[in-house]
């Protein structure tokens, strides 16, 4: 399970003493179920290992010689994120609150929109 926090907040600062010096402001923090830290292609690949669908490309993603490529594309992605808003706009939070009402309930947590 996913849960998104504010680096500014009180939560992530009580999760994870000293998390300025990872500068979170300019790159992503990934803290792992385990108290493992991971930042920039490693936490993208954190972050996409985490939903069922992207299991497989993250175990892909993370060996030595597709990491540096990773890294590239996040970066590439993170620069030109208002340029892709525009050209692939995202749902109102009204169209998301809907959908996950909509979601059917299942036993094994593998369910997906």
């Amino acid at each position: 399970r996913l849960h998104f926090t504010p680096y500014q907040s009180e939560l992530a600062r009580a999760l994870c003493p000293g998390l300025e010096k990872f500068r979170p402001e300019k790159e992503i923090v990934v803290l792992s179920d385990d108290g493992a830290l991971y930042q920039g292609a490693r936490a993208w690949v954190m972050v996409l290992w985490a939903t069922e669908s992207g299991r497989a490309l993250s175990l892909k993603l993370a060996e030595p010689k597709w990491l540096p490529r990773a890294a590239k594309v996040v970066s590439w992605v993170s620069r030109h994120r208002g340029g892709l808003s525009r050209l692939f706009p995202r749902s109102t939070d009204d169209m998301a609150r809907r959908a996950l009402r909509e979601t059917p309930q299942c036993r094994s947590g593998g369910c997906a929109l």
